[in-house]
This record gives C-alpha cells, structure tokens and sequence, in this order.
C-alpha cells in the first residue's frame, strides 16, 4: 500500500517509463452517505499497486501520469467520476473493457465473467461491498483489489481484436466519447452507483452477437 509521499513519487517515476495503465477505484459508498475515494488501484508493466487517497497524499503528480498514457478501466463511468473528485483528470486515450466486451456481443459483462472466460480463473467476490475507508486492509481485500487490474491488459487486447474483426471499433470509440462526455456530467445525487457504469447506445447493437 502506497502512503507516503516518498513512495508515490517512485511510482510516478516508474509509471513513467509505461505505455499504458490499467486502473480502478474503490469508494465507502454503501458505508458512508458522502462517499469519497478509498483506494486507487494500478497495474503497469509487471507491477501493480495500491494507492491510499486517504493518507494526505499529493495526488495530482499520479493523475497527470496516468492521463498521459493509454488507460484501461472496467466500466470507466463511476471511476472517472470519483477521480475528478480529487484532482484533475482528462484522460487522452481510454479503453474500457465493459463497453467492448457489450459491443462483441459476451454474455457475461463484469469482470469476473470476463476474467473466468479468458482465463479460467474464478475471482472471490467476497469483498464486493465491504468498507473500503477501513485500515488496514485485511489480506483478501488487498487480494480482491490487485485482482480488479491485474488481467486487465490482456481481456483489452482480446477484445479489441475482436472489435477490429467484427468492424465495431467506430462503434466503441463512439459509445466510450459518449461515456467519457457524461462522466463529465455533475449528478445531483449524493450517492452513486456502478448500475449506469457503460453507456453503449442500444440502437447501434447488433441483433445477433
């Protein structure tokens, strides 16, 4: 767990020299009305980390990084949304695995689904809806959190093949900008909630996948 100030300018420096990130937060939603930012995570090359918000952190010098490469999220909308919330953040170049895994035509279009069909491998789902503000993380809420970016790199590179085969990757860029613009978007509700996390305009689905 990156908390100290020292430690997050190593990971700067290091995700310097990446070409790509994946990412993903988590929130005290469901345990506190006004939720905040509790954890970000990343992946890069052959790391990953776990970045705590709440440890006083300068966090602007990370979000700059991050912007500045090709970010990969899982059903980016809720995420973009809590990232703007503690700095600037405008990503240049964003794949979103949820909105192409919809736009493929998969079944199953959470990352667990994704995760059993790529690799086989059946992710715990026990710390879904626990209290992220809580220090320190026990050992399989950590586990639970590297498991939200680590295959991520790989599940994007299946699926935008796929999107290039079937001829979709207009439709992606188009429903991912659409989903970006409404992340923008400042909701009137305190609460959020990961129910609208893609936007893929129906009307331009297939009948069949």
């Amino acid at each position: 767990m990156i908390a100290d100030q020292k430690a997050l300018e190593e990971l700067v420096d290091e995700l310097h020299s990446q070409k790509r990130i994946a990412i993903d937060t988590e929130a005290d939603s469901l345990h506190c009305y006004f939720e905040k930012v509790c954890l970000i995570q990343i992946s890069s090359g052959p790391g990953h980390w776990l970045v705590d918000p709440l440890a006083n952190l300068e966090l602007q010098p990370l979000l700059d990084v991050v912007c500045s490469r090709r970010l990969v999220f899982h059903g980016a909308d809720y995420d973009l949304r809590l990232l703007r919330r503690i700095g600037n953040f405008e990503p240049v170049d964003l794949f979103d695995t949820m909105i192409a895994a919809r736009l493929v035509g998969k079944s199953g279009l959470g990352l667990a689904a994704l995760v059993k069909e790529f690799f086989g491998i059946e992710l715990s789902k026990a710390s879904q809806k626990a209290n992220w503000a809580i220090r320190p993380l026990p050992p399989e809420m950590v586990e639970y959190a590297h498991n939200d970016t680590r295959y991520l790199f790989e599940i994007s590179d299946h699926l935008e093949a796929d999107l290039q085969r079937l001829g979709r990757l207009e439709w992606f860029t188009e429903s991912r900008d659409r989903m970006i613009a409404s992340a923008r978007e400042v909701k009137e509700d305190r609460k959020s909630t990961r129910l609208n996390s893609s936007h893929v305009s129906e009307s331009r689905m297939p009948s069949s996948a």
